[in-house]
């Protein structure tokens, strides 16, 4: 794989676990008073919606990956298949480091 497209699937791994810290802070910032209530702009569903579907995309893609790459071990294929799906926003990223970015 080139290093173009290595760089361009880092940044990809990394933009869920972005939106999930920026989404958290953004309602602890704007939370009303004390009854907790929260005032969304009205985008925030389309951008939520949307993130989910790229990260739905990305989870396709990495478990395509897992299974295409030769060098794992079956054994491998499959914990990293189960982790990609339970823990796909923190594990998006380690997959990317550990098989794409050191990948020769």
């Amino acid at each position: 794989m080139r290093k173009e497209w290595k760089f361009v699937l880092g940044i990809a791994s990394i933009i869920p676990l972005l939106y999930v810290v920026l989404f958290i802070l953004f309602v602890i910032i704007n939370q009303n008073g004390l009854d907790g209530s929260i005032t969304l702009p009205r985008y925030f569903l389309e951008l939520h919606l949307s993130v989910a579907l790229f990260m739905i995309f990305e989870l396709i893609f990495f478990i395509i990956h897992v299974f295409r790459n030769k060098e794992m071990t079956t054994d491998r294929k499959i914990l990293w298949a189960i982790l990609l799906y339970i823990g796909s926003i923190i594990t998006f990223p380690l997959y990317w480091f550990n098989n794409i970015y050191k990948d020769k």
